[in-house]
C-alpha cells in the first residue's frame, strides 16, 4: 500500500532531524528547505494573488507556531534523554 504524501514527508523530516541531532547547520537546512517548499506551494495555490499569499502565509505561520509549541515538551524530553553531542552546532 502506498503511503500518503503527508506520511512520507513526516517520515522524511523525522529521519533527517534525527540524523541532524546536534548539527544546527543541518537542522537549519531542513527548516530552510521546508520554508522554500511552503512558499512555492503557497504561490501555486494562490495563483500569485498577493492578498491570498498573505492570507495563506499568516495561516501557515500560525499553524507552524501551534505545532512547535505543542511539540516543545516532547523536544525537551528528547533532549534530556539524548543530549546533543555537538553543542556548538556545525558539521563534524
Amino acid at each position: 500500500m502506498r503511503r500518503s504524501f503527508e506520511d512520507q514527508l513526516a517520515k522524511l523530516v523525522a529521519e533527517e532531524m534525527g540524523a541532524a541531532r546536534g548539527d544546527h547547520d543541518r537542522m537549519a537546512a531542513v527548516i530552510e528547505r521546508l520554508s522554500a517548499a511552503l512558499g512555492f506551494s503557497i504561490a501555486i495555490t494562490s495563483q500569485g494573488d498577493p492578498q491570498m499569499i498573505d492570507t495563506l502565509m499568516h495561516g501557515a505561520e500560525r499553524y507552524a507556531h501551534e505545532e512547535a509549541v505543542s511539540k516543545a515538551r516532547i523536544a525537551r524530553l528528547i533532549k534530556s534523554i539524548r543530549p546533543d553531542q555537538h553543542q556548538g552546532g556545525g558539521r563534524g
